[in-house]
This record gives C-alpha cells, structure tokens and sequence, in this order.
C-alpha cells in the first residue's frame, strides 16, 4: 500500500536539524491534552532500488529508506508509531509517496507500527523517490497528528 494521504506540512514551529540528530520533542495524543515526552532520530536517506525483475516502481524511481529510531520518556505515557506519522518533501515541497509495503525493506526491519511503551522502537520507512536528485534537499519530517495539513513537530534534511 502507497499512499500521499495523510501528511503533516511544515510550519513556523517545526523544527529542523541534520540527518541523524536526535530530538527531544512530545508524542502528543489526538486529542491534544496528552503529551509524553519522546526522543526521535532519522538517518541518512539511503535511495535503493529492488533486485530482480519484481520492480514495483515507474521508471526511473526508487525507494528512498530511512531509519528511524525513537522512544517515549515516560513509560505510562501514550503514543502510537506509524509510518503515517512521516512525511518527506522534495527540495519544492512537494509531497513524496509513502511505501509502506516497500520491496527493498526486510520485514523484520520495518518500523513497527503500534502502540508505544518506554522501549526503543527503531524500523526503517520508505518513499518512492525519482532516482538521480539531491536528496540532501529533502526533508523527513514527524508528527504525532497524522491528519493531512498538521504541522509537523520536528524534521531532518540536509
């Protein structure tokens, strides 16, 4: 399943910092009143393209893999993990298609998607991507509020 619905923008609050760093933000709850402090981290995009002739994707894309580290602080605190959570932006803003069912993430290696006690969660997610751009210019971003048009709290690029 692919799917562009569902995406956060970025606002004037959402902060952004370098692949690979670490943020101390909050998983807050849909309806806004609850709020668990949480650390979250995204590496380095890594573009990588499925072996043999089972290609899912157009010509000239590929998946764009990134992995995704987190953990809330507070382990009676609420949160839910889902690869609905990130959205990933072009360099013009525009909204990359989500692949949930990527071919070139291993099952086991996926973000888990589900509740979130206080132990560390850490997947990979991927986006269909054209092959060949500046993926320094895009940027990961997360929200605890997967409605389409949240702002989202944090993200990574360069």
């Amino acid at each position: 399943m692919s799917s562009t619905n569902y995406f956060s923008k970025k606002g004037s609050s959402t902060q952004i910092k370098p692949f690979g760093t670490k943020f101390d933000t909050e998983y807050i709850s849909s309806i806004g009143s609850d709020k668990t402090p949480m650390s979250i981290s995204s590496g380095k995009p890594q573009a990588k393209a499925p072996a043999g002739d089972s290609y899912l994707y157009e010509s000239g894309q590929q998946a764009l893999v990134f992995e995704i580290t987190a953990k809330l602080k507070d382990a009676s605190g609420y949160g839910y993990m889902s690869y609905l959570n990130f959205t990933l932006m072009d360099g013009q803003q525009n909204v990359c298609q989500r692949d949930s069912s990527s071919p070139v993430i291993k099952v086991q290696d996926k973000l888990p998607e589900g509740r979130m006690s206080g132990d560390e969660i850490k997947g990979q997610i991927a986006f269909v991507v054209p092959k060949g751009q500046d993926y320094s210019k895009y940027t990961l971003m997360f929200s605890s509020n997967s409605d389409t048009g949240a702002t989202a709290q944090v993200g990574w690029s360069g």
